[in-house]
């Protein structure tokens, strides 16, 4: 939960989003729109990139 008035940064290796079974397949480069639903009922489309993973990848 991130407070009223507070913020967050996403990045590779800390806080980011996956998909899980997006309808299409993503390649690095691409730009898709994200719509977050935010608990006051607003909906945000943030626009974001779509990155290589890291050789090394991330244990979840």
């Amino acid at each position: 939960v991130i407070p009223a008035g507070g913020r967050v940064e996403l990045a590779p290796g800390g806080f980011h989003l996956m998909l899980i079974k997006p309808g299409r397949v993503f390649r690095a480069g691409d730009t898709i729109t994200v719509t977050l639903q935010l608990d006051n009922g607003q909906s945000l489309a943030v626009p974001m990139p779509v990155k290589k993973r890291d050789a090394g990848g991330m244990r979840h």
